[in-house]
């Protein structure tokens, strides 16, 4: 038996004046997973500053930033689910991040080599 005495917080009530701890990234990612937008947003407001400070360190361009910490936000709000908590969740987020902007980088080599392929067979140089 649990003396609530000593240990309110067990008892199931609330101690007057102190608010609870707020859910921890692991705890709101497992909701979010399961369809809890309001879990999500706060995922959100938590971290959208990190994602774009990752995105704008990576690529130097404010607006390419903007638009990569969106999609990594998107690439988030579709792969939450497969969160497994086995590391923090900031670290798989780092992770998630860095891929998207890897693959920005990718497409956008790709996309430049075509052109400039299409260039030289043109105008055969």
């Amino acid at each position: 038996m649990i003396n609530t005495d000593v240990f309110p917080l067990w008892s199931g009530n609330r101690v007057p004046g102190i608010d609870p701890a707020p859910l921890s990234d692991h705890a709101l990612a497992i909701a979010a997973g399961s369809g809890d937008m309001g879990a999500f947003e706060q995922l959100y407001e938590r971290h959208n500053r990190r994602v774009y400070s990752l995105c704008l360190r990576m690529t130097q361009n404010v607006a390419e930033a903007e638009d990569l910490a969106q999609e990594a936000f998107i690439q988030l709000f579709r792969k939450i689910g497969s969160f497994r908590g086995e590391s923090a969740f900031t670290t798989w987020l780092h992770r998630l991040t860095v891929n998207q902007v890897l693959m920005h980088f990718r497409k956008r080599s790709v996309k430049l080599e075509r052109t400039t392929e299409r260039w030289k067979l043109r105008y055969r140089l």
